[in-house]
């Protein structure tokens, strides 16, 4: 499970926040594309309603209060999650995450996480595992982002080594 970086995790544990998650996919019943066949393999579950879960339990572990009252809002819409089989597995998974902290938006950026596996044709375990490990990228990036703990309230300066002052440099 991706952790967050000192900066993110400061920011999480400050103020609880509200958790949305929204499926922006052309086919939201589409998680996995097997090239050989052509053909989509649908989805058994709610994308968006597991996807939410799981970040939630990303965020909690971050240090994430996570209330739906909360004024600060996170919102996550999925813009890419599958998987396209053809000699291996190749996941992806990209989500534009929104932060508004008093109605002001403070963070709107897209985090992309890819994962690669081999393994046997039309495994359920092997797609999964590339589903989760695109995901898990794309949290990893987005709870080691600076901006992210700025916009969710952090400093950008939190945990960070003072500078030396200059070195003068003469001139010849």
């Amino acid at each position: 499970m991706p952790r967050p970086n000192p900066e993110v995790s400061a920011a999480l544990r400050a103020a609880p926040v509200s958790l949305t998650v929204v499926d922006l996919r052309p086919n939201p019943a589409e998680v996995v594309f097997d090239e050989r066949n052509a053909r989509s393999i649908p989805s058994t579950v709610d994308v968006a309603q597991y996807t939410a879960g799981v970040v939630r339990s990303i965020l909690e572990g971050g240090g994430a209060r996570v209330d739906p009252t909360a004024t600060t809002q996170i919102s996550l819409q999925l813009e890419a999650w599958r998987v396209v089989e053809g000699g291996m597995f190749n996941g992806e998974a990209r989500v534009r995450v929104q932060v508004l902290r008093g109605g002001a938006l403070t963070l709107n950026d897209v985090y992309e996480g890819k994962s690669k596996r081999w393994g046997r044709t039309h495994s359920t375990d092997n797609m999964n595992e590339a589903l989760t490990s695109a995901l898990s990228g794309a949290m990893k990036r987005l709870l080691t982002d600076r901006q992210f703990a700025t916009a969710l309230g952090g400093s950008s300066e939190a945990g960070t080594a003072p500078q030396p002052p200059p070195v003068p440099v003469r001139s010849l």
